[in-house]
């Protein structure tokens, strides 16, 4: 919605966010809705098992939480 550009006639792809949702789910199906998804959990999941990881030992290693 925020990168939408208007055709030729000035006008937007999308009045509101209902219609975007209906044009989507038309066009792309409900599947349409997780596209990118794999990509995001394999980009920020490593990120997030680290930090946790990390914060874990750090922990341990100040003596907190026992």
């Amino acid at each position: 919605m925020q990168k939408q550009k208007a055709n030729a006639q000035g006008v937007l792809p999308y009045k509101n966010m209902a219609d975007c949702f209906k044009v989507s789910l038309a066009r792309e199906g409900v599947t349409g809705f997780w596209a990118g998804l794999p990509t995001y959990y394999f980009r920020v999941g490593p990120h997030s098992i680290i930090t946790l990881l990390a914060l874990e030992q750090y922990k341990k290693l100040l003596g907190v939480g026992k």
